[in-house]
């Protein structure tokens, strides 16, 4: 359950947040309300992202492990002000 709930806690800091999918979240923006609300909204693309992991999520257990530990070590690093 651990792994799951920073798996989704990765993937939607990655939509919502992250500079890497920045560009992607500017080529929505204007096309698309729905989908642009979603990006922006880190609590509504949390309840869709955590719906995936929960659903697919048991069918790709090592990039659950990933997203799990990629996201330990971003709430590790911004707790120690990195």
């Amino acid at each position: 359950m651990v792994i799951k709930v920073l798996a989704a806690a990765r993937l939607t800091r990655l939509i919502t947040a992250d500079s890497i999918t920045q560009p992607a979240r500017d080529w929505i923006m204007p096309r698309n309300s729905y989908v642009s609300a979603l990006v922006q909204c880190r609590s509504c693309t949390s309840v869709w992202v955590s719906l995936g992991v929960v659903l697919i999520g048991h069918k790709f257990p090592r990039i659950m492990r990933a997203l799990a530990v990629s996201e330990s070590v971003i709430l590790l690093g911004e707790q120690h002000g990195n």
